[in-house]
């Protein structure tokens, strides 16, 4: 490791090997080190980075950093949204982490895949966030639709029923949700269901109140 006193001036960096290991640290605005079984250690390369002013400029670097920088935006953003939407579940043990990493990879992975495969048609154009509560929404609604209680009298609009369906193509702040939250700091959040009859805006676990304030 780097000790205080020999810590290196912006943009140097140092290279050492060891049989087919390469090891490069390099001062960016932070310390970046990179261990690489692949790269010659005195192959260079190059990034762009900003000077103050706004204009950029070529570095010249070790090949693996380089590369790194090249290929590996794909691996930096999944980091950065996981990091952004974390499970909140705390646990002393192991596994239980490991295993909501994985569940948060999984759920990026599958909104990159329907986003290369709707192409033009994909609706969540605002990004992750919409299509991961969504995601979430879909997740519990056969359980909270099966223990909503049911309405079998007293006229709503047109009908007698109430039926909760997926009704607006944008998100729209439930209503049961902001009722509740009334004079607090608490923002009400949005979904896409609702009450079809009443064309109110509802979480499904906020269909059940939704009924009982009309009966």
């Amino acid at each position: 490791m780097l000790t205080k006193q020999a810590a290196l001036d912006k943009h140097k960096f140092r290279v050492a090997q060891k049989n087919d290991l390469t090891f490069c640290v390099w001062q960016d605005t932070k310390v970046v080190m990179v261990l690489s079984n692949y790269h010659d250690p005195t192959e260079k390369g190059s990034v762009r980075r900003r000077r103050q002013g706004g204009t950029q400029t070529a570095v010249v670097v070790p090949a693996c950093l380089s590369d790194y920088q090249k290929y590996m935006k794909g691996v930096d953003l999944l980091d950065q949204m996981i990091g952004y939407y974390q499970f909140q579940h705390r646990s002393k043990k192991w596994w239980r982490r490991l295993f909501f990493f994985f569940l948060a990879a999984g759920c990026y992975n599958a909104y990159v895949a329907a986003r290369c495969a709707g192409g033009n048609t994909f609706k969540y154009k605002s990004g992750y966030k919409d299509w991961l509560e969504d995601l979430a929404q879909e997740l519990v609604t056969p359980v909270t639709a099966r223990s909503a209680p049911q309405c079998s009298s007293g006229p709503v609009g047109a009908t007698s029923e109430h039926d909760c369906k997926k009704i607006f193509e944008k998100r729209k702040v439930c209503r049961e949700c902001a009722l509740s939250r009334s004079g607090t700091d608490v923002r009400a959040s949005a979904t896409v269901y609702g009450c079809r009859q009443c064309n109110e805006a509802l979480h499904v676990e906020c269909f059940g109140k939704h009924v009982r304030r009309h009966h």
